[in-house]
C-alpha cells in the first residue's frame, strides 16, 4: 500500500491510499483505453478523419482565441476571409467543373484550410510545404477539382497575408 498526499482546489491535502494491484488495474485500464481509441481511428475512411482534424483544428483556434492569443499566430478575420461559400462555387463552376462534384470539392478545401490554418499557427510559410500539406490534406488525386482546390487554397493564403 503506498500513500500519496494531494492538495484540493480549495488548500485541503488528503491523503489517498492505494494498492499495487490498484495501481496495475489503472494501468491496464488505461492501456485498454488507449488501444481501443487507436483501433477506432485506424478504421476510419478519409472524410472522417478528415472531419475529426479539422474539429481538432478548430478547438485548437477557440483556444487560442480564449487565451487571446489568436492573434499572433492568425487573426479570426483573416480566417473566416478565407470563406468558401458561394465565390468557391462560382470559381468551379467558371473551371467548368460539374455541379456533382462541388460537394466533394469543398470538403476538400474545409480540410485543406484546416491544414493551412494548422501551418499558420505553427508559422511554417515555405510555399512547397504549403503546397505539399493542402495536397495531402484534400486527397483526390484523380479528382477533376483538386488543382482547383489547390490553387484556391494557395492563392486564398496569399491574400491573406
Amino acid at each position: 500500500m503506498t500513500t500519496f498526499t494531494v492538495k484540493t482546489k480549495n488548500d485541503t491535502m488528503v491523503n489517498i491510499e492505494v494498492s499495487e494491484v490498484e495501481i496495475s488495474n489503472f494501468i491496464n485500464d488505461e492501456i485498454k483505453k488507449l488501444q481501443d481509441k487507436l483501433d477506432s481511428l485506424k478504421v476510419m475512411d478519409f472524410n472522417a478523419a478528415g472531419q475529426l482534424a479539422v474539429n481538432s483544428f478548430k478547438n485548437k483556434l477557440n483556444k487560442l482565441e480564449q487565451d487571446d492569443k489568436l492573434a499572433d499566430s492568425y487573426s479570426y478575420d483573416e480566417l473566416k476571409s478565407r470563406a468558401s461559400g458561394a465565390s468557391f462555387t462560382g470559381y468551379l463552376a467558371e473551371l467548368g467543373i460539374e455541379k456533382s462534384l462541388h460537394g466533394s470539392a469543398t470538403r476538400a478545401l474545409a480540410l485543406g484550410k484546416a491544414a493551412l490554418a494548422g501551418l499558420k499557427i505553427a508559422k511554417i510559410d515555405d510555399p512547397t510545404v504549403m503546397r505539399t500539406v493542402a495536397e495531402n490534406a484534400i486527397g483526390g488525386k484523380n479528382s477533376l477539382w483538386r488543382d482547383s482546390v489547390i490553387e484556391w487554397l494557395l492563392h486564398s493564403e496569399a491574400d491573406a497575408e
